[in-house]
């Protein structure tokens, strides 16, 4: 007499036999080979780090130098809301730009050994040189 269980596909069966295979297994092996990557020297991804936010510092001030002048010379928008409220006393500028900064540095310090925090600063970075062109192309483009 023939076995009328219905069919089931190899690798299925396959995935059931072997704890580490399917779908799980596959996400579990990825997972592996990321600690390993993020596995890399703690000390050199915190080196990464910390030179990374110093080149955002670099240009924080000179963003801030750079919105202080723009503001001065005159027809300058500033599209930050908070900033944009402070523009017309430096002073607070320069405080809430330096706290800011500082805040910021003190959070990916604190967690500079995680992967996740060396791709947060790598974005800042990039959205900070980003800012650095924009200022380039709006002085160039002054009369």
């Amino acid at each position: 007499m023939m076995d009328q269980s219905p069919a089931i596909p190899h690798d299925v069966a396959q995935d059931a036999a072997e704890p580490h295979a399917g779908p799980a297994g596959r996400l579990a092996e990825a997972l592996g080979a990321l600690r390993l990557v993020a596995g890399a020297p703690r000390t050199a991804r915190a080196r990464r780090v910390a030179l990374l936010l110093a080149a955002v510092w670099i240009v924080g001030i000179f963003d801030l130098i750079l919105t202080i002048l723009a503001s001065r010379i005159g027809g300058f928008v500033e599209l930050n809301p908070v900033v944009s409220q402070i523009l017309h006393a430096w002073e607070l500028l320069v405080a809430f730009k330096l706290a800011t900064l500082s805040f910021a540095s003190a959070v990916f310090l604190k967690y500079r050994t995680r992967v996740f925090t060396e791709v947060s600063c790598w974005a800042m970075f990039a959205l900070h040189a980003g800012l650095a062109v924009t200022w380039m192309q709006y002085y160039v483009a002054l009369p």
